[in-house]
């Protein structure tokens, strides 16, 4: 599956990444390529990050890691990586 996420988790944190076919277990996504958004960039709020990045949006990488659903508040599809 090469379609990108952002993720709007608990405790203010927003990631962004690829959720691969295998996760550890129901309760998880395992997500590729993941990056935390450290800032938005963005002047209309998170939902323009669906037209891409912005020059002042600004990603920590994460690589490969396991996201508990439960922490996730919503999600939206976005065309490519941040």
């Amino acid at each position: 599956m090469n379609t990108f996420w952002i993720f709007v988790c608990s405790h203010g944190f927003v990631l962004t990444g690829r959720v691969v076919g295998e996760s550890y277990d129901a309760m998880t996504y395992a997500v590729e390529d993941a990056q935390i958004v450290v800032r938005w960039g963005t002047t209309k709020g998170i939902g323009e990050l669906r037209e891409g990045r912005k020059p002042e949006t600004r990603t920590d990488w994460a690589g490969s890691i396991l996201l508990e659903r439960s922490q996730v508040i919503f999600r939206f599809e976005i065309p490519k990586a941040l």
